[in-house]
């Protein structure tokens, strides 16, 4: 069973690596159509306009699989350990979290450090980029539908005000997710004794990161009242409405990031919270055998 979860989570790690590349290869193509768009005449523009819309379509639905693949197999990952019995792993003496690391590595060999790389970096790393990429293009199509095809005024303070609710809003969010994933982490006092580095390093790190983070989301936010036009008209030069998408996709990508960033940081407590169950169901077992067999107990200790 434990052979099978591996063999399926390291196929997934191939694949995924390939769906990253096609949904980044995508998303570019569709951000460089909507950009050539301006620059074209009417009707050819109305064709690489919709091979824009159906590239930006096509880098969301490879984007989705990554991620659906992803987090099945990082349940599948999480629990496959457990499907092993202790008698199968000869361990006697006293289990710290450095033992429980060096019988995971025994049990899963080097697949959890692969697949948690690539699972992190899919939703902290190349979330933020990927979303900026797509919000620009997307944000140039639909800026050129109203401004050239519709020849209709397109007031931005609606995307602005869209931005100002949603950023508190965010931060809300992640702020209350991050304090539940700590306080159930560290809700366990021999949790905390067992994960306390890991309790120091990561929660610390997480809040550093977060603060960061949204300085540069209300840094984009605060350039934008200054790069962007008040309103785009169908006379507005193509270089300010390119702007306009820069900014509001920038903030807009950054935002959704965030979002992705909840998911691993919650994956990352799964982990914490599973390793401090993990030790006690190792200690507990230990303690079975040692009951069972006390002679065997007595020859090791001599």
């Amino acid at each position: 069973m434990v052979n099978t979860d591996l063999t399926k989570i390291n196929e997934l790690i191939s694949r995924a690596k390939v769906l990253l590349w096609v949904a980044f290869i995508l998303a570019g193509l569709s951000l460089t159509l909507s950009i050539i768009t301006y620059f074209l005449p009417y009707k050819t523009a109305s064709r690489t306009l919709s091979a824009s819309l159906v590239l930006f379509l096509s880098a969301f639905i490879s984007w989705l699989l990554i991620g659906r693949g992803l987090i099945d197999a990082y349940h599948d990952l999480l629990f496959t350990s457990f499907k092993v019995d202790l008698a199968d792993l000869g361990v006697l003496g006293n289990i710290d979290f450095q033992t429980l690391k060096t019988i995971r590595q025994f049990l899963l060999g080097p697949t959890p450090e692969r697949f948690l790389g690539i699972f992190v970096k899919y939703f902290r790393i190349y979330a933020p980029f990927f979303y900026i990429l797509v919000f620009n293009g997307f944000l140039n199509t639909i800026f050129y539908i109203l401004t050239k095809v519709l020849e209709v005024n397109v007031p931005l303070q609606s995307f602005a005000n869209a931005l100002i609710v949603a950023i508190p809003v965010t931060v809300s969010i992640i702020l209350g997710l991050s304090w539940w994933r700590g306080e159930t982490t560290s809700s366990d006092p021999l949790c905390i004794i067992q994960l306390q580095d890991y309790l120091r390093n990561y929660l610390k790190g997480e809040r550093m990161w977060l603060f960061e983070y949204f300085i540069y989301i209300l840094l984009s936010l605060a350039l934008s009242f200054f790069l962007m036009p008040i309103t785009l008209t169908p006379k507005t030069e193509v270089l300010r409405i390119f702007l306009a998408s820069l900014t509001l996709g920038t903030t807009f990508g950054l935002l959704a990031g965030a979002i992705h960033y909840l998911i691993s940081g919650a994956a990352a407590s799964d982990i914490a919270y599973l390793n401090c169950s993990y030790i006690k169901l190792l200690k507990s077992r230990l303690a079975e055998r040692r009951e069972q067999h006390p002679s065997a107990q007595g020859q090791g200790a001599r």
